[in-house]
């Protein structure tokens, strides 16, 4: 739902950056959203900004969303997550996946098809706003060219209320 118009406001709309990208991954079986900008021109309080702004218009859409376009994404989603794997080795993947979490049940994939049929608009706009908004367990990756002042100082790359106190 948010991959596109991410793309289309901060690559092609305000062209920010030259890698644009928003994406669903796992870091230690927690699902986290990866909202990525790399800019060789703009800087990281710009993309940190921008991507602020486009946050929070991205709440007021998923406000407005209508049950039936709702329905769609979710039908997407289900689309995407019932899809006969292609290879072995994607076969293989999702069963050692599952034998690492201890499911060997091996019904993950039933359940999580059964829970997203299940989100109505206000749960998804109460993990958009937990998981988005509140930034509460965001991790911001920042780099720089050797050559940049904030390289010598790690404090600088930090946000106001990350800085160590002094």
């Amino acid at each position: 739902m948010i991959s596109s118009p991410f793309y289309e406001e901060l690559r092609t709309n305000r062209q920010l950056g030259y890698i644009v990208y928003a994406t669903p991954f796992e870091m230690l079986e927690t699902p986290a959203l990866g909202l990525v900008v790399q800019s060789p021109e703009a800087s990281a309080e710009e993309i940190d900004q921008a991507v602020s702004e486009f946050s929070d218009a991205f709440e007021e859409r998923l406000s407005s969303l209508s049950d039936s376009d709702l329905e769609r994404e979710k039908q997407a989603v289900i689309s995407k997550l019932e899809e006969q794997d292609r290879q072995l080795s994607e076969v293989s993947e999702r069963f050692w996946r599952e034998i690492d979490r201890d499911a060997t049940g091996f019904a993950s994939r039933d359940r999580l098809v059964a829970a997203v049929k299940a989100v109505d608009r206000e749960q998804l706009l109460e993990v958009y706003r937990r998981a988005v908004l509140e930034r509460n367990r965001a991790l911001r990756v920042i780099t720089d060219s050797p050559d940049e002042e904030t390289a010598a100082s790690p404090q600088a790359r930090q946000r106001p209320s990350e800085a160590p106190a002094g």
